[in-house]
């Protein structure tokens, strides 16, 4: 689907950093669950200035997600299959808070 014809919608931000604080859910298959938090991250700033609603920019937002939030996951596990929640508890983008990434379902 192409992004919204809506002027609203096809704003970007400029590359720039924002504050996220995150609650990380390690889940393995041979090892405890470890939960794990980080307050005050500052990442690069995800390509929307809005909450995505078309299927293009909600791949924008996992893509990005993919690039700056998923690094902080995992806690040296190389064996046995392994699942990540990754939830934005806060954020210097208000719309941002309350998201959920999940990586290796």
């Amino acid at each position: 689907m192409l992004p919204s014809s809506d002027p609203q919608h096809q704003q970007i931000t400029e590359q720039g950093s924002s504050t996220v604080s995150l609650e990380i859910i390690n889940t393995y298959e041979f090892y405890p669950t470890a939960v794990v938090t980080m307050t005050d991250v500052k990442i690069a700033s995800p390509p929307l200035a809005y909450p995505p609603v078309t299927d293009a920019e909600f791949q924008a937002l996992d893509d990005w997600a993919y690039d700056h939030i998923y690094p902080f996951t995992g806690v040296g596990h190389t064996d046995g299959d392994s699942w990540y929640d990754v939830t934005v508890t806060a954020s210097s983008l208000p719309w941002l808070t309350g998201y959920t990434f999940d990586w290796g379902y």
